[in-house]
């Protein structure tokens, strides 16, 4: 007696490599891409001969490397602090502008909390000064 071949199973692997490209190009396609929207904030060009505030108009913010808070030259131990001190020359003067100027060294959160905690107490003249690269 004869043994019955089995018939041997063969997965065709040709069009593997095919097959795989137009998945990747559906996924790529349909796939939605976000973009970060990060702070709503728009940065003007440093501008050439731009008008100087007088001093009585400017509040200027310091934060150093080491987190440390200087307001007007004077140092202050918390972001409530200095709250208190801008919004007392807020009701002094309506034309005050807050300039806000970080070290390259700070973390980026420190300037932040500053920042939201200008605007949660009703400031809408916030500044980022610029540093002039060299």
């Amino acid at each position: 007696m004869r043994k019955a071949r089995k018939a041997e199973v063969d997965i065709p692997d040709s069009s593997m490599a095919d097959i795989a490209f137009l998945l990747l190009i559906f996924f790529m396609v349909t796939t939605g891409f976000f973009n970060d929207k990060g702070l709503p904030i728009l940065l003007p060009e440093e501008a050439s001969g731009a008008k100087k505030l007088p001093k009585k108009n400017l509040c200027k913010i310091f934060i150093n490397g080491r987190g440390e808070y200087y307001v007007d030259d004077q140092r202050k131990e918390s972001v409530s602090n200095i709250a208190e001190y801008v919004e007392q020359r807020m009701k002094n003067n309506s034309k005050l502008v807050v300039v806000i100027k970080t070290d390259v060294n700070a973390k980026y959160n420190w300037m932040i909390s500053v920042f939201d905690k200008m605007r949660e107490i009703g400031m809408k003249k916030i500044s980022f000064q610029v540093n002039k690269k060299e």
